[in-house]
């Protein structure tokens, strides 16, 4: 899980692969499976800045990011016919 609430610790959710991994995309849901972020052009900012929490699809309300709670990413490896899938905790 991770913290985006501006403290400097633990604000941003990062992706860390080994050197032979090469990521298509990585999408996150929320609970009821909707789409709540999606990343399949800057996949290098996601694994060096980091998500922070904040949605890019759907519907959105305000610039305050997601509420709490857990969410589940699916991540496609290029070369890989399976995608990885697992979930994180988003605690504000």
């Amino acid at each position: 899980g991770f913290s985006p609430n501006d403290d400097g610790v633990n604000d941003t959710w990062k992706l860390i692969t080994n050197g032979n991994v090469v990521l298509e995309s990585c999408e996150i849901y929320n609970r009821w499976g909707h789409l709540v972020f999606k990343d399949n052009e800057t996949l290098n900012a996601l694994m060096s800045t980091g998500w922070d929490g904040k949605s890019n699809q759907g519907i959105r309300f305000g610039t305050e990011g997601l509420p709490d709670g857990t969410y589940y990413y699916v991540i496609k490896v290029q070369g890989e016919t399976e995608s990885r899938i697992g979930y994180l905790t988003l605690i504000r």
